[in-house]
C-alpha cells in the first residue's frame, strides 16, 4: 500500500502537483483529545492534489537576478520532485537537489560549501531555513 501511495504522489508531485491523502477511519464520539493511536488504521479514500503555478514575474526576475551576476537559491518545505518542476518551468536549473534532513548535523562550514554548490534545497523545516 505504501509503495502505491508514493508512487501515485511521485507521478503527481513531477507535474507540479503538490498532494494531500485523504484517510478515514470511524471513531465514536468522546470527550478529550485524540491520541497518535487514533491515526493507525485508516482507510485512504484519496488524494486532493491541486497546483500553485509560479507568478508570470518569476522567470523575467530570475533572467533579470542572473543577468545581474546574482545566484538564486531556493529554500522551500515543498518535496524535492514539486521545487525541481517549478525551477524548470521558470527556468532555472535545479541542478542536484539537496533534502532537509540531510543537511541536519553539518558544520556551518560544511553546509556554507554546500550552499555554493546548490542551487535548491527542498524539504525544508523552517528551523533549517
Amino acid at each position: 500500500m505504501l509503495r502505491r501511495v508514493k508512487r501515485v504522489t511521485d507521478t503527481l508531485n513531477r507535474q507540479g502537483l503538490r498532494v494531500v491523502a485523504v484517510a478515514t477511519k470511524y471513531l465514536p464520539a468522546r470527550e478529550g483529545d485524540y491520541q497518535r493511536i487514533d491515526e493507525s488504521d485508516l482507510i485512504l479514500e484519496g488524494y486532493i492534489a491541486f497546483l500553485d503555478p509560479p507568478k508570470e514575474t518569476t522567470a523575467p526576475a530570475l533572467k533579470a537576478l542572473k543577468a545581474s551576476g546574482i545566484t538564486v537559491k531556493i529554500l522551500t518545505g515543498d518535496s524535492e520532485l514539486v521545487a525541481a518542476k517549478v525551477c524548470h518551468e521558470v527556468g532555472l536549473d535545479a541542478g542536484d537537489v539537496v533534502i532537509g534532513s540531510s543537511i541536519e548535523g553539518l558544520s556551518d562550514d560544511e553546509l556554507a560549501t554546500l550552499a555554493q554548490h546548490t542551487t535548491l534545497f527542498a524539504r525544508l523545516t523552517p528551523m533549517h531555513k
